[in-house]
């Protein structure tokens, strides 16, 4: 089965992991931005970084590559132990992805890290936005996703753990994926 594996990382976590899995299971791993033509695949395993409720290169990616089967990992700040945080995953996902390739698509949700020094003017701004819209609510109505930005904002947080890899390896390396 021909394999491989696609990462779009901002600032690096989506890469780690995508780096990892490829070291783990010996799949070559690649930057979507260094595709260069088609490329056909049985399997593409996409890593891409959850950003103001889009996903970094989903949509050039899949321009770009012929699969049979794809399994998508989204790397993100949100715990993806809550429901709520999943839900909205699975939205902007079913936003960015045709229907046929959503309901193919096997999805794992991973979290990454943040480094507010080292954040794009653009988006140190967005997240001061944020920061200022939640803490003008009232903190009985903030969600567990409010609470944890708050608890995180302007620090430098590292959730990225490569444990949790252990089922998407699984997928890939045993072929578990349904068909």
């Amino acid at each position: 089965m021909n394999k491989i594996i696609i990462y779009a990382s901002i600032y690096g976590s989506g890469k780690r992991y995508a780096m990892e899995l490829s070291r783990m299971s010996g799949i070559p791993a690649y930057d979507y931005r260094d595709l260069k033509g088609m490329v056909d695949c049985d399997l593409l395993i996409w890593f891409g970084s959850l950003y103001a409720g889009g996903i970094s290169g989903l949509s050039k990616t899949l321009k770009k590559i012929n699969f049979k089967r794809i399994i998508i990992v989204t790397v993100g700040i949100a715990d993806p132990d809550i429901e709520e945080n999943r839900e909205n995953i699975k939205a902007a996902l079913k936003k960015q992805l045709p229907a046929s390739v959503f309901e193919k698509a096997m999805v794992y949700n991973l979290r990454g890290a943040i480094n507010y020094a080292e954040l794009k003017p653009h988006h140190k701004i967005m997240m001061r936005l944020m920061y200022k819209m939640i803490i003008k609510k009232d903190p009985k109505t903030w969600t567990a996703e409010d609470r944890a930005f708050i608890e995180t904002y302007d620090q430098n947080i590292d959730f990225v753990d490569f444990t949790k890899l252990a089922d998407i390896r699984k997928a890939v390396i045993d072929c578990v994926y349904p068909t």
